[in-house]
């Protein structure tokens, strides 16, 4: 699993780069779901890293990563630390709106 950040950190193109964090994503939600909240939060930072520096803080897939590890941290008793982050990104308002930008853009793709 390491193999794949590793890969990830040496890959020039963004869309290839972006696919290795959104498997992340998904891995870090199974293990959320499995109650497995620590190694669900280690994936969704790095996942979030990755994709702050591949794509920018104010991308709608960056901004849905701070969603996804804010609500983990919500729910892990971390409501400061969610807010915390989340106000690095722009704040609780700009996170709807990102996902109906994300929303959009996949609509208009396919």
């Amino acid at each position: 699993m390491f193999g794949m950040w590793r890969q990830a950190m040496q890959v020039k193109n963004k869309h290839r780069a972006t696919t290795v964090y959104l498997l992340a994503m998904v891995q870090a939600t199974v293990l959320s779901e499995l109650q497995r909240a620590s190694e669900a939060e280690t994936l969704y930072r790095k996942a979030l890293s990755g994709k702050a520096a591949a794509l920018g803080g104010s991308h709608p897939a960056t901004l849905q990563t701070v969603e996804q590890l804010a609500a983990l941290l919500r729910h892990e008793s971390r409501g400061a630390e969610a807010d915390s982050l989340v106000a690095q990104y722009g704040g609780y308002e700009a996170l709807p709106s990102a996902r109906a930008a994300l929303l959009s853009a996949r609509a208009a793709a396919a």
